[in-house]
Order: structure tokens, then sequence, then C-alpha cells
């Protein structure tokens, strides 16, 4: 079911607009020369994005301010 691969994806890109980007992206790679539906190319994109490693976190942006204030 979708579902539970879109959340399986989310572990690993956990912002929704770059989950959502990085799916479009690669659907459309996935229709390259071998005929896939589009169903078919958006729950292989989740599933590749769900094995990938997951996304390291930003620093804190407080820290950044405490830095150069002092």
């Amino acid at each position: 079911m979708r579902s539970e691969l879109v959340f399986k994806a989310r572990t690993h890109v956990p912002n929704p607009f770059q989950l959502c980007q990085l799916t479009s992206k690669a659907s459309r790679g996935l229709h390259g020369g071998v005929f896939v539906s589009t169903p078919q190319a958006i729950n292989e994109a989740f599933e590749i994005l769900a094995r990938k490693q997951p996304v390291a976190k930003p620093p804190d942006s407080t820290n950044t301010v405490t830095d150069l204030a002092a």
C-alpha cells in the first residue's frame, strides 16, 4: 500500500516538500526506456527513498546565533 511506502520514506526524508520533489524526480527517471506505469514508478521511487540513508539534520540555528553574539 502506498501510504506505508510514504511513511517509510518519511523516516529518511523528513521534509514533506523535499520528499515530494525527490519522488517526482525519481519517478520521472524510472520512466526512461522501459514502459512503466505512473503509479508503479511512484511506488518504486518511494521504495528507493525508503532504502536510502537518513538525511542528516541541520545544526540548530539558535546555537549559531548565540555563538555569533559571543
